[in-house]
């Protein structure tokens, strides 16, 4: 009975032996697992942290492009912008000569206007004269026709009748032959 009672102790501790076997089997075969687990986590976060370096790579890289067409693009703002003030300098510049020349253009005008209506009035007045000195010289000419055809020329009434001019249209007769 103790020999009963101790080879039911043995198995007992076989089977507890058998247990802690199996047990630790299980155990390590779930580390196993885990190991795998871990190994084939680890090998897809490499991969994944490649696909990222190589995404940020890509990204860095149109950041880099980004940056320089901005600055590239702030050049030219810079350039638009200086370009834009100097033409409107300019344009001040232009619309200040353009205003001037208006009123130039506006002085001569009306001094054109002037100077205009001083030439039709003389005109006018140079017609006139010229008219009346028409009129005198067919006057003349008929007087002198009258006295050749009743007794001839003489020098004395030629005189009289230049003399019957009256000293104004005298003076405008030589102030039509200066001018013609």
């Amino acid at each position: 009975e103790h020999f009963a009672q101790q080879l039911k102790a043995k198995e007992l501790e076989v089977q507890l032996e058998a247990a802690k076997a199996a047990q630790e089997r299980e155990l390590m075969n779930r580390k196993l697992q885990e190991a795998t687990l871990r190994g084939k986590l680890q090998e897809k976060l490499a991969e994944e942290n490649e696909a990222l370096k190589t995404t940020l790579a890509s990204y860095k890289e149109n950041w880099d492009k980004l940056t320089e067409t901005m600055g590239r693009s702030d050049k030219l703002y810079d350039s638009v912008r200086k370009e834009l003030a100097s033409l409107s300098k300019r344009k001040v510049a232009l619309e200040s000569e353009n205003q001037q020349l208006v009123d130039r253009l506006a002085k001569l005008t009306v001094k054109s206007r002037d100077e205009a209506k001083e030439s039709a009035g003389k005109l006018c007045r140079q017609s006139t004269q010229i008219d009346r000195l028409k009129s005198l010289c067919r006057e003349l000419k008929l007087r002198l026709d009258s006295q050749e055809s009743t007794e001839g020329p003489t020098p004395a009434e030629g005189r009289s009748a230049a003399q019957e001019l009256r000293p104004g249209d005298n003076a405008a007769a030589q102030e039509t032959d200066g001018h013609a």
